[in-house]
């Protein structure tokens, strides 16, 4: 029996349904671990821009985790108000920890560490 003809009665009665096919399960999780990269990579690229002043990486990291939250809690249905406020936070927290390292970079962000060397 064809699949279409077999689930024809969840799609007219609006349900989810029961099972998926393998090609849809592969390309949605494909489609999840994009964006999940793309939500860290982003904001680090902008971050490592060399000359980037102070306050633009601070918006950078206000909005990224803004934004971030905002679509936790507009597109995940089914998280409770604790969960989008740990992963808001986690994400924050990700983002904060690669700000201070990259910030020991020479020619990343817009501090430049000295060698601790006077005479360099």
């Amino acid at each position: 029996m064809d699949e279409r003809k077999q689930h024809q009665g969840e799609y007219w009665n609006y349900e989810k349904p029961k099972r998926y096919s393998r090609w849809t399960d592969a390309l949605a999780r494909t489609f999840v671990a994009f964006i999940a990269a793309a939500w860290l990579i982003v904001p680090i690229i902008i971050m490592t821009v060399p000359d980037t002043s102070k306050w633009k990486i601070l918006g950078v990291l206000i909005g990224a985790t803004s934004l971030f939250g905002l679509s936790l809690a507009a597109f995940g249905t089914s998280f409770k108000d604790q969960e989008i406020l740990v992963a808001t936070a986690a994400y924050a927290a990700v983002l904060v920890v690669f700000y201070g390292n990259v910030t020991n970079i020479p020619g990343a962000g817009s501090q430049q560490v000295s060698s601790g060397n006077p005479t360099a």
